[in-house]
């Protein structure tokens, strides 16, 4: 049974920011006072921003399932983790890839005001910079893969094929096949994310 620590502290004013040396996500402190609006809107620009710098090769929604596959799963932190039989993530609702984006974001820093510490922060910046290095030049195509189709069934997005514009678009024709997975070929993988979810508590 999960186990959710609590801080009396209460939080510091933080927001999740992309720098643009490493085009990988970073957290600094808020210099200025922000609305709860600016800082969701601030965030997710910052990640579009860098998942845009590889559009050559990927669609950003391919991404961004990329994202959900990472976290979605019982053993992640608050709020996307959670007991095996009904884990954070199975309260997301939405239809949209910008809705999934948005309560990506907003759980996220709803679970650190609300005294929960800085996990669920972490664990999204873990995950954008996972994600970008996952696809970086093309690299690793079977487990992202895997990783979007995992992220869109998790998501209530249930299916067995990866869409035509969730395929890579900058690497070789061979590569470019649609790609199916059986049941027990994606269980693999979440087993393996799992273990990688684990380490972000």
């Amino acid at each position: 049974k999960s186990k959710t620590a609590f801080y009396l502290t209460k939080p510091t004013p933080i927001l999740i920011t992309r720098d643009p040396a490493s085009n990988h996500v970073v957290i600094k402190p808020c210099t200025q006072e922000h609305t709860i609006v600016q800082i969701y809107l601030q965030t997710k620009t910052a990640i579009l921003d860098c998942f845009v710098t590889i559009s050559d090769i990927v669609h950003s929604d391919r991404l961004i399932y990329c994202l959900a596959g990472i976290l979605f799963c019982a053993s992640s932190p608050h709020p996307f983790g959670g007991s095996k039989s009904r884990p954070g993530y199975t309260s997301y609702s939405g239809t949209t890839i910008r809705t999934l984006l948005d309560f990506i974001v907003s759980s996220s820093y709803e679970a650190y005001w609300s005294c929960r510490g800085r996990h669920s922060i972490d664990a999204i910046i873990n995950g954008v910079n996972r994600v970008l290095d996952l696809h970086d030049g093309g690299k690793n195509k079977r487990l992202t893969d895997e990783l979007v189709l995992k992220g869109m069934n998790r998501a209530s997005v249930k299916v067995s094929v990866i869409s035509t514009h969730l395929q890579y678009t900058g690497v070789n024709e061979e590569e470019l096949t649609v790609v199916y997975f059986t049941a027990r070929e994606v269980q693999q993988n979440v087993d393996s994310e799992s273990d990688f979810a684990a380490k972000l508590n």
